[in-house]
């Protein structure tokens, strides 16, 4: 969520530019808030010993796992079995709860989590003019619509890419979201469409959240994702908005 409101939240779970598998950040500039904030985690966070446990296992084998030539094994394959279903919630990790264990991150993750963080800001930085280039050579092809911001600061982890209508962008991911090219969606229904959340709105027809849903999808920033992985993604892309 950044530094919007008066408290910031910030995820580290799996698949993070930093992360320590699963927990997050909250984080206040007004002191007394920031108390407030302390004195109720005191209050209601528990030491969970078993659940941290299995945390730092899954962190290990997460460390061992998340580089290109075992992904297809943790990621890939699971992806392509859940798009041979039309199963895109699932394909897209949208299949969230609100049913999940809330425990004190140990110290030994936090000391994992702040050392990464010394080597975030070259990480993003790179990330940063990797997204530019690519930004400007995406926005060149017709009939696409490029989500940018007039941010400096700007992060990138992906490129969100509007097409003219659903089917073209059925079209293209059709070829590109198994092929482990970073290809994705980043919604699969409206916000207020996921069964988890449907409770919380009143109104579920939420058109602007509809066809954006409908009508987007998104490269990843990785630096995985090399000039070679990213011309094959631009040459379908071009195929497909003649």
């Amino acid at each position: 969520m950044g530094l919007l409101g008066d408290i910031g939240i910030f995820s580290l779970g799996v698949g993070k530019g930093l992360s320590i598998f699963a927990g997050g950040v909250i984080v206040a500039k007004n002191k007394p808030l920031f108390s407030l904030i302390q004195k109720t985690s005191t209050r209601i966070v528990p030491t969970n010993y078993l659940i941290e446990t299995k945390r730092l296992l899954e962190l290990i084998f997460y460390y061992i796992f998340y580089r290109p030539s075992l992904l297809r094994f943790v990621f890939g394959i699971p992806l392509r079995h859940h798009l041979k279903k039309s199963n895109f919630i699932k394909a897209a990790g949208d299949n969230c709860s609100f049913k999940f264990p809330i425990h004190r991150v140990s110290r030994y993750r936090k000391y994992i989590g702040s050392n990464a963080l010394n080597r975030l800001n070259d990480f993003l930085n790179s990330n940063r003019k990797k997204a530019i280039s690519r930004l400007k050579k995406l926005e060149a092809i017709k009939g696409l619509k490029v989500l940018t911001t007039n941010e400096s600061e700007e992060t990138w982890p992906f490129i969100v890419l509007m097409m003219p209508n659903q089917k073209i962008r059925d079209q293209i991911t059709s070829v590109l979201w198994s092929k482990s090219l970073g290809v994705g969606r980043l919604f699969i229904e409206a916000i207020s469409n996921y069964d988890y959340l449907k409770p919380y709105f009143k109104n579920t027809n939420v058109s602007a959240g509809q066809q954006f849903a409908a009508n987007t999808m998104i490269i990843s920033n990785s630096p995985w994702l090399t000039d070679k992985h990213f011309n094959q993604i631009y040459r379908v892309l071009n195929l497909h908005l003649k």
